[in-house]
């Protein structure tokens, strides 16, 4: 089985038709790698903290708001300068 959206990105988002759901999913074999650091941002998106990222791209209703969604996209979730610490050599989404 693959876990994969129809346009091969994942949804990270919160889903304004129920309050209090969030979704993270469509990840695949990719979840692996960026799982840690997606649910960091997660995180953030639920408690209402800034994620520090663009997730407009990732938003659930691109599937229903008229968006093309039919070609295959490439999803950078890491995308800023991260600051090295010995936990972050490993954990780069962990702060000081």
């Amino acid at each position: 089985m693959i876990d994969a959206t129809p346009d091969v990105v994942p949804v990270m988002d919160a889903i304004e038709s129920c309050p209090g759901l969030f979704l993270a999913t469509g990840f695949s074999g990719h979840g692996f790698g960026i799982g840690p650091g997606a649910g960091k941002v997660m995180a953030d998106l639920i408690t209402g903290d800034d994620t520090g990222y663009d997730l407009s791209r990732l938003r659930f209703s691109r599937f229903s708001d008229g968006s093309k969604c039919d070609r295959p996209g490439v999803l950078v979730l890491l995308s800023k300068p991260l600051k090295r610490t010995p936990a972050s050599a490993y954990h780069p989404w962990w702060d000081e």
